[in-house]
């Protein structure tokens, strides 16, 4: 029997507050690596957060708990008093991070989302699993990694995170998907090891890319989705989700040389890969396939290796946004062979990237409109022409309606095009930062939006 939800949030709040004053006091006492302390309370409230499904029934009181959490969170950080005593425990480290605040509006989103799952044994695993990892892998992985992290690879915050880190997470995530459910579900023991490892690796791609914090928000959504399709899959298709996501890791780490990408990029576009397929099948993987072909046969010049590394893993979610939306629409409507807007969206990317690379080369000696043009063509012939004969030849569409997806598709690339290119003319020249990725990203979100409502 649960206690009464007024008492449930007493208790919890009482934990957390004993929790962020007792390592403040010890912080006091000891020489402690900020790092250390940051990750303390992190699984301290990631442990009172487990304790949710037995002492609440509805999803009311984790709401409540949430909202005052960040209110206080956001009090001890800038409110003068409390951050001079007791800012320290959060805020010790050099970097800039909202992580706290992502960590409690995750944990109230998943406890809402899985309110109405339980296992046969009476545990809700699609809580408990997305937490548990949240609470031990992101904590293991960044104080190993701070201690023991000798291979490194740069992030898209100006820092660093390192391989030895990255495998304590994924270690950390297996166990902690593969022993819950092991004993707390019906789930077989090979269906159980292959979810544990197909979720790790998934979750370590998260990791890698996530920045200022970003990852204790991505990380246990991206759980508990992956949870409820994993668990009705049978063991074959398990073994081939590994397999692909693997297999995509490891080619595009090697093939970063031939791009400007950067290491959290090269995993963010293993990650945007492995995402179309597993959720569209191949039809929804040629558009990103062929644009990341593209993208490193005609715009990463081996003539610029000033460029390497200048890509980073933003960037890649940027140019993926508008596509990936579609691919979600379309799986939560019921619509998988709308497709079609999901290729544009690549197509007017790869299109907008061939601008940025020449206006990069030799935008004082090549005419706007003859690099609309090249653009045009390069986005039309290496994304869109192709998907569209895949889809003709699936038997997907009929040849009346591929040529009218042909005619359109090529006035909603051109017009991206010439509007990214005006847009970044009068900016003189391409230059790669935040700003230039959102626009990058608005133009190919509203090219899908323009050929869904058209088409």
């Amino acid at each position: 029997m649960k206690i009464p939800p007024a008492l449930g949030i007493a208790c919890v709040l009482l934990a957390l507050g004993a929790l962020l004053g007792g390592l403040r006091w010890l912080q006091s006492r000891r020489a402690l690596h900020p790092e250390l302390v940051r990750k303390l309370m992190h699984v301290g409230m990631g442990l009172v957060a487990l304790t949710f499904p037995r002492l609440f029934d509805q999803p009311w009181p984790v709401l409540v708990l949430s909202g005052t959490a960040l209110a206080l969170l956001a009090a001890v950080r800038w409110v003068g008093p409390l951050r001079r005593s007791l800012g320290s425990v959060l805020g010790g480290v050099e970097r800039t991070s909202l992580g706290e605040f992502y960590f409690a509006g995750a944990v109230a989103m998943v406890f809402w989302l899985s309110r109405e799952t339980n296992f046969p044994r009476g545990t809700n695993l699609f809580f408990i699993i997305p937490v548990l990892i949240l609470t031990l892998a992101d904590a293991v992985g960044a104080l190993i990694g701070t201690r023991y992290g000798l291979a490194r690879y740069t992030t898209d915050d100006g820092g660093h995170k390192s391989v030895e880190g990255s495998l304590a997470f994924f270690l950390a995530a297996f166990f902690s998907t593969h022993v819950p459910l092991l004993l707390c579900s019906d789930t077989g023991r090979g269906a159980s090891l292959l979810i544990g490892v197909t979720l790790g690796l998934l979750l370590v791609l998260i990791e890698a890319i996530a920045w200022r914090g970003l990852d204790n928000l991505f990380i246990p959504l991206t759980a508990f989705i992956a949870l409820r399709i994993y668990l009705h899959l049978s063991v074959p298709a398990l073994v081939g989700r590994v397999l692909v996501l693997a297999g995509l890791i490891l080619c595009l780490l090697i093939w970063k040389r031939h791009t400007y990408l950067n290491s959290s990029a090269s995993l963010g576009a293993a990650l945007v890969l492995y995402l179309s397929w597993s959720i569209g099948g191949l039809a929804w993987l040629a558009a990103p396939a062929l644009l990341l072909a593209g993208y490193s046969l005609f715009c990463c010049p081996p003539d610029h290796p000033e460029a390497r590394g200048s890509h980073p893993a933003r960037g890649v979610l940027a140019l993926a946004a508008g596509g990936l939306g579609w691919l979600f629409f379309a799986l939560a409507f019921d619509q998988p062979d709308r497709v079609f807007p999901f290729y544009v969206a690549f197509a007017a990317q790869m299109a907008l990237v061939s601008v940025a690379d020449r206006l990069l080369r030799d935008s004082a000696g090549r005419p706007g409109a003859k690099i609309w043009l090249h653009a045009t063509a390069l986005g039309l012939g290496v994304v869109l022409a192709p998907c569209l004969l895949l889809s003709w030849f699936g038997g997907k569409t009929t040849p009346p309606a591929l040529a009218g997806q042909a005619a359109l598709g090529a006035l909603v690339v051109a017009g991206a095009t010439a509007a990214f290119l005006l847009w970044q003319v009068r900016r003189h020249g391409c230059e790669v930062d935040d700003a230039r990725w959102l626009r990058q990203g608005a133009i190919g979100a509203a090219a899908t939006l323009a050929v869904a409502w058209a088409a």
